[in-house]
Order: structure tokens, then C-alpha cells, then sequence
């Protein structure tokens, strides 16, 4: 790994384990401030640096700390928002299924270091019809919609992305595994109509959803801390499980490779050409890479 990535890393491991970081001398927080809004990941990275000495009266530590105080007032406003729709999908009988960015900031040490873009929610298709009436009653307006979800904006709120489907049907190795509704068969109920994926199913869904980022227009790091949290919540995991699933689609070889960049990451393990590989990957383009970062997995 280059100087600049280790100083990253290391800020981020401070910010979610609270190691004080250990920067390059060389590093230029100039850099790693541009780097962390193109990544979106600089309410995190401020958290790590302000463990350090010196960080609270560099030129940047304003820019950061502006970035950290809208990164938590977008997350205050989006869970409000989030918990209007779950509560009146509940008093109409709505059955909901929470996915990604909704589970996986309350596993960060502050949900505001997990910035998210939009809410995904997965549905029942049989229920389209009173989630349209709950959404609008709601103020929500219909989006652009896909062949696998249903988009409802509010201005200033939130934007939901209403999941017909875990993935879409273009993803055609992925659609097979994991994109009918069997999901609802396996999930449990957390009380009202909230359902969710057991932690197994939930972690391979979160990992499939990076891979088909990763091999089209290439993933940023926040990807691999989501799976650090998600792995130090859920300590006794199924892994033989997530392997036997994972490998049906050719998946368990990169599964692996990403659970020992984790542990070169945050354990601080001895890196390697394949860690290495991964790494400069998910620094090279933006949150979701770019179009020219396109890889086979």
C-alpha cells in the first residue's frame, strides 16, 4: 500500500475503534480532505483526525468540520424520514424489508459516519398499490422508476428507493441467486410488518450488492467498513454458510479476499499482492468508482 492510503486507513480505523491514527509525516490533508468528499466518507475521516495532534488548527480542519456538521444533519433528517414511512407502513399493513444503509449506520459508532444516498426498502409487489397511496398521503412524489424498484422523493427529506426485487434482472448470475421473493421466506419479523434477512443473508446481500458496483464501475472503502462493522456486531456468523451460497455464484475466492483485506485494514495483518490490488482499487475512483474501473471479480 502507498503512504497516502496507509495514513487513510489508519485514520479511519481510528475513528471507528478509537486507535489514535498514525499519519505520514509526508500526508497532505488538503489531499485526504478531497479524497474523503469524493468518497464521501469525510464525517469518518474527521472523526479520526481530530484524534490527532495538530489536525484542530490546520487550514483544512474548518472544511472538515463544515462536511461533518451537514453529513449530520442530511443523516438526522433522512432517519426522521425514514421512521414517518416504516410507522405508516405499519398502520396500513404494509410489509417492509429494510436493506443497506438503513441497517448498516446504526453498526457505526455514530449513524452519521455511514453518509447514505437514498433509503432502500424491499416490498411486496402484491402491495403496490397501498404503498403508492401511503407515500403520496406521506408527501412523497414518484420518481424515475427501474425494472427491479420504484422511486418516491420528498424535497429536503429523503429519497426512497421501494426494491421490487434485491437485485435487478440484468445482473443475471445475481438476479438467479438472489432475485425472486423467496427472501420473504426466510426473513424474520421484528414486530409490526418490519422484516429482516438473518445476519448470514443479510451480509451476502450486502456483499453481492458491492460486487456488482465493483465489477462495473469499481467501489470506494466506505464498502469495506460497512463489512468491519458488520462483522464485529455479528461475531458468530455461519461463515460455511455465507461460503457454500456465495460460491454458487462464483463468489466465496473474492468473499475471502475482501474478509483478509478487513483484517489487513483493521487488525493490521501482514497486506499482501492481492490486498494490495483491492486496496488501490477502491482508491482510485469515487464512492462507486468510476466508468473506466471496470473489473472481473
Amino acid at each position: 500500500m502507498t503512504e497516502f492510503e496507509k495514513s487513510v486507513i489508519s485514520i479511519v480505523r481510528g475513528a471507528l475503534t478509537g486507535e489514535t491514527p498514525s499519519i505520514a509525516a509526508t500526508a497532505d490533508l488538503a489531499e485526504i480532505y478531497r479524497f474523503g468528499a469524493k468518497q464521501q466518507i469525510n464525517y469518518l475521516l474527521y472523526t479520526g483526525l481530530s484524534m490527532t495532534e495538530g489536525f484542530a488548527d490546520s487550514e483544512v480542519a474548518a472544511l472538515f468540520l463544515q462536511d461533518a456538521c451537514v453529513g449530520m444533519a442530511v443523516s438526522v433528517c433522512q432517519r426522521q424520514g425514514i421512521e414517518t414511512v416504516c410507522r405508516a407502513f405499519d398502520a396500513h399493513g404494509v410489509d417492509y424489508m429494510p436493506l443497506k444503509g438503513m441497517l448498516l449506520g446504526a453498526l457505526y459508532p455514530q449513524p452519521e459516519m455511514r453518509s447514505m444516498g437514498d433509503a432502500d426498502i424491499l416490498i411486496r409487489t402484491e402491495q403496490l398499490d397501498t404503498i403508492a397511496g401511503v407515500m403520496r398521503e406521506l408527501g412523497y412524489t414518484e420518481g424515475l422508476s427501474a425494472e427491479h424498484e420504484y422511486a418516491w422523493c420528498k424535497p429536503n427529506t429523503l429519497r426512497l428507493e421501494l426494491h421490487k426485487y434485491l437485485v435487478p434482472p440484468f445482473e443475471a448470475d445475481m438476479f438467479a441467486f438472489f432475485g425472486d421473493t423467496a427472501v420473504w421466506d426466510n426473513a424474520v419479523c421484528q414486530g409490526g410488518h418490519e422484516y429482516r434477512m438473518t445476519p448470514e443473508d443479510e451480509l451476502i446481500f450486502d456483499f453481492i450488492h458491492f460486487v456488482k458496483h465493483f465489477r462495473t464501475s469499481g467501489a470506494g472503502i466506505r464498502n469495506i467498513t460497512d463489512f468491519y462493522v458488520f462483522r464485529k456486531k455479528y461475531t458468530e456468523l455461519d461463515e460455511a454458510y455465507i461460503c457454500a451460497r456465495l460460491s454458487r455464484i462464483g463468489l466465496e475466492r473474492f468473499y475471502r479476499n475482501v474478509i483478509a483485506l478487513c483484517d489487513v485494514w483493521f487488525a493490521q495483518s501482514h497486506e499482501d499482492a492481492v490486498t494490495d490490488k483491492i486496496t488501490d482499487l477502491l482508491f482510485s475512483g469515487g464512492i462507486y468508482g468510476s466508468a473506466e474501473m471496470q473489473i472481473d471479480t
